[in-house]
């Protein structure tokens, strides 16, 4: 199918990715010109700092979906002191059905955090990546799966409470029709903000499988933030791993530059830090 052949990178489960092992030390990176950055491993929380503000990122969506333990509490509180805003992040495909408690369970455990931390750690949201097309179930039953993925997110963003609530995406959803919308339309909706997934490794095919999402972003008042892969995957051309550090620069400049005055727009996101961190210059 069209679908698995356009997005064969997606993410399976986080808590697989999240058992990788964090990146060496890495040296200085090129300043970027992107926002956010997807961090699913790290060993100490002040590499990790010095990586993210050398790199120029403003926000980070840090794994958190092991817990608040003291690890995750110091990167927040390290992220947090050197500006950098950090979104609770954690995700598994069967959160859109059968373990929608867990996603539940993870957005009320953000918000427990939150209750207690102090006012110099604290979050700026919850990040949630539930990729319910890795599921049998989305061939077999597409309509009750994409119904019931849409209510996930409904529920995880009434959990929330005061917390934004912000999702990741493939491009494609807007290519499928639920109702008298499509779905990217109906994810925007039930969230406060999402994550557009537009893995390619050049600025004119990102900007073009992306700027949909960007538009249904400003016509809802939300934003959707455009998200680029550096990791090592088949086939090349849904990341910069063979490009490099300064093709990727080059790139999320262009993008910002193009779609930077669109209402919906909500900057760029790089996935992520295992991956950049060793990415050649």
């Amino acid at each position: 199918m069209l679908r698995r052949l356009s997005f064969p990178g997606a993410l399976v489960a986080a808590l697989v990715i999240s058992a990788l092992p964090a990146p060496a030390a890495a040296g200085t990176p090129t300043e970027l010109d992107a926002d956010a950055l997807w961090v699913w491993s790290w060993e100490g929380s002040g590499s990790l700092t010095d990586f993210t503000v050398a790199a120029g990122f403003e926000r980070v969506y840090l794994y958190a979906q092991g817990g608040f333990g003291p690890h995750v509490r110091a990167a927040i509180a390290d992220l947090g002191a050197a500006g950098v805003a950090v979104e609770a992040l954690g995700g598994e495909r069967r959160w859109a059905t059968v373990r929608r408690g867990g996603m539940i369970g993870f957005v009320r455990s953000a918000r427990r955090y939150q209750r207690r931390a102090p006012a110099d750690a604290r979050l700026a949201g919850v990040h949630v990546d539930v990729e319910p097309y890795a599921l049998r179930a989305w061939d077999r039953h597409p309509r009750r799966v994409r119904r019931e993925y849409l209510a996930a997110l409904r529920a995880a963003r009434r959990a929330a409470g005061p917390l934004p609530l912000a999702a990741d995406i493939p491009f494609w959803f807007d290519g499928i029709r639920l109702g008298g919308m499509s779905l990217a339309a109906a994810a925007i909706r039930a969230t406060d903000a999402v994550t557009v997934m537009a893995y390619r490794d050049s600025a004119d095919r990102v900007i073009d499988l992306a700027e949909r999402e960007v538009r249904i972003a400003g016509r809802h008042g939300s934003r959707a933030t455009v998200g680029v892969e550096t990791g090592d995957h088949d086939p090349p051309s849904i990341t910069f791993f063979e490009e490099g550090r300064a093709a990727l620069a080059a790139a999320l400049a262009a993008i910002d530059a193009r779609l930077g005055a669109r209402p919906g727009y909500g900057g760029t996101a790089v996935h992520h830090y295992g991956s950049l961190a060793g990415l050649k210059p």
